[in-house]
């Protein structure tokens, strides 16, 4: 499958990836890569902003504990 995201874009996702980690205390790699599944799995359906990214991570794996 191809990912086609612009470096803006790609920076927004990793962005999401890191906030949501560090707000549910997430450090271990292989859980990171599923919360960056995850986010790419959002971005797919036209998801694309640090907020409609947010939301859908934690509809799908739960809210932070501290928010953003």
């Amino acid at each position: 499958m191809a990912f086609n995201a612009s470096p803006s874009q790609l920076k927004i996702l990793a962005q999401a990836v890191d906030d949501y980690c560090r707000d549910c205390g997430i450090t271990d790699r292989d859980e990171r890569l599923y919360v960056a599944e995850v986010v790419h799995s959002l971005f797919e359906v036209g998801a694309v902003s640090m907020n409609d990214l947010r939301r859908g991570l934690e509809t799908a794996i739960g809210p932070a504990r501290r928010q953003a």
